[in-house]
């Protein structure tokens, strides 16, 4: 496929009808990383409270440079959803004892051996690890390290959004996926050939609009998720200029591993103009979907609540993001 065929199925350039292909972008991003190692299992460490990774400037032709991405202590996998969604907590560090609190947790319940824990939160939570460890400490008489049993206190914030009455339409496709955008915007599907496996719709509020989201659909016989966002990252540079990847996250989505995404970019259709775009591609019974949300970078921490919830509330057939679309459409 030409790399201007791909980058309009997946939403990257505006393509229309009756012209040739006009080379106006749109989001998309780039490949999940592989895992990182856990940190270790003394969580005194300060390496188990990294920072998130450094931000990747993406040089035009050679692909985009892999910056290693270090792991924080404990992660909400997604760190924002709608009410009632799923909320996987992950933990790298050990302990002789280890409990959570907050959510479905209550006050506290010892979760020590485990890494991994999921709840369904309904209003904004925080959860807090409490670890009783032993390790090193300095005596402060003799000035020798000696063991002794120590304590640290990590926690992680789940963000549920809350309801926008009134705000939102909810767009059903012919071929089963919907999606929940803004009120007063318009649906523009691109014309390609067997539509329900190759389809590009835009929802924006007028024509080649700064700010709108676009939903790409595609076949995708044995690629994952990783491989699709490497395919959009190799194509970007033909259409953003001073690309830079801010954040990468691997999640799931309609029950299949999913990739969530942060780019910003001089779009070269727009002169001049510095865009931010959130970007979710996943794969799921043969077709590659990808759903973009983008906005002027100026705009962009305004804005990124509102793109998250329309970029996750797109639904397919029986999946469990039906219920976001619906949540998000009330």
């Amino acid at each position: 496929m030409r790399p201007t065929a791909f980058l309009a199925a997946l939403g990257l350039v505006t393509l229309h009808a009756t012209a040739a292909p006009a080379q106006t972008t749109d989001p998309a991003s780039k490949p999940a990383p592989a895992a990182n190692p856990a940190s270790p299992a003394n969580p005194a460490e300060p390496k188990g409270q990294a920072p998130d990774s450094s931000v990747r400037t993406i040089a035009k032709p050679a692909p985009a440079p892999q910056t290693e991405k270090k792991v924080q202590a404990v992660v909400a996998e997604p760190s924002s959803v709608f009410a009632g969604e799923p909320v996987t907590l992950r933990w790298y560090f050990t302990g002789t004892k280890v409990t959570v609190a907050g959510g479905r947790f209550g006050k506290g319940v010892v979760v020590t051996g485990r890494t991994l824990l999921v709840d369904h939160p309904a209003t904004t939570t925080r959860y807090t690890f409490n670890v009783d460890f032993v390790g090193e400490k300095t005596n402060e008489t003799t000035g020798k390290a000696e063991m002794k049993p120590l304590h640290a206190t990590y926690s992680v914030v789940a963000e549920v959004m809350p309801p926008l009455h009134a705000v939102f339409d909810t767009y059903r496709d012919p071929y089963g996926w919907q999606i929940a955008c803004l009120k007063g915007w318009k649906h523009d599907p691109v014309s390609f050939p067997d539509p329900a496996n190759n389809a590009l719709v835009y929802f924006q509020q007028e024509d080649d609009s700064i700010e709108r989201v676009a939903v790409s659909v595609l076949p995708a016989e044995q690629m994952t998720a990783a491989e699709l966002m490497g395919k959009a990252q190799r194509s970007l540079t033909n259409n953003y200029e001073q690309l830079e990847v801010l954040s990468d996250q691997d999640t799931t989505f309609a029950g299949v591993p999913a990739v969530l995404s942060v780019f910003t970019g001089n779009d070269i259709s727009h002169p001049g103009m510095r865009t931010q775009s959130v970007l979710l591609a996943f794969v799921k019974n043969g077709r590659a979907y990808v759903v973009s949300g983008r906005t002027s970078a100026s705009q962009f921490k305004a804005r990124q609540p509102l793109l998250l919830r329309m970029v996750r509330s797109f639904a397919l057939p029986g999946s469990a993001s039906t219920t976001a679309s619906r949540q998000a459409s009330r």
